[in-house]
């Protein structure tokens, strides 16, 4: 069992599926939401059968938390760590997005558990891998490809299904489009978002840009 960790807004989504993509294996959601259900059970109308092949025993599962990584390490035996790691202020600011009815303390148990998350990945003893968000969502095929090849060298090459990955490789941009419009399950905030991979670090007051990245270095994050 793999565990696919970010933080909220941060591209779990997405590596799920091209995991279920490349694999034909379901991937879980977080363990205490019910309605956080595997990719390929969502309705894609643009595809309805881009996912048709996926089944079997689950082959990864979501985190967003370190107590839900020690959860699942309990639980299951964890062959790997896929981190898929976003700007902390476009993560957390994207988390808060109504920041207005936040209040601090709210931002501030987010900062926290952020870098704890981090650090978590760079301490952990586990086989892992790192992808980052804004290359995973850029239009640059290079960029992408580059975190695909990661993720493919990392994964047991036995559980990859080569016509899929190299579908994939030539039609990326058709393929994260189709996963971005899912018909029964909150919308996801990836390449559906008018947002730019920097659009609160562009528009939040620099002092508040300061304040959080200062906050995070405090805490350990690595950013």
């Amino acid at each position: 069992m793999f565990v696919v960790a970010s933080f909220p807004r941060s591209g779990n989504h997405l590596v799920r599926f091209l995991i279920e993509y490349l694999t034909g294996r379901p991937t879980l959601g977080c363990y205490k939401n019910p309605l956080d259900i595997p990719i390929h059970c969502n309705g894609f109308p643009d595809a309805p059968s881009v996912l048709a092949h996926v089944r079997g025993e689950p082959i990864a599962h979501k985190a967003h938390y370190v107590k839900e990584l020690r959860y699942l390490a309990r639980r299951y035996p964890i062959d790997g760590l896929v981190f898929v790691r976003r700007h902390p202020i476009e993560a957390i600011i994207s988390h808060h997005r109504k920041v207005a009815r936040d209040n601090a303390q709210a931002v501030y148990r987010s900062i926290r558990r952020y870098a704890a998350l981090d650090r978590y990945f760079e301490r952990t003893k586990l086989p892992k891998v790192n992808l980052e968000y804004e290359k995973l969502i850029s239009s640059d095929q290079d960029k992408f490809l580059f975190e695909l090849g990661k993720l493919v060298a990392f994964m047991q090459p036995e559980t990859l299904k080569e016509p899929y990955l190299s579908t994939l490789r030539k039609d990326f941009e058709r393929l994260r489009l189709i996963n971005a419009r899912p018909t029964n399950r909150p919308a996801w905030n990836g390449i559906r978002s008018p947002s730019t991979a920097d659009h609160y670090r562009k528009t939040i007051h620099p002092r508040v840009r300061f304040a959080m990245s200062a906050l995070i270095a405090i805490h350990g994050g690595n950013w």
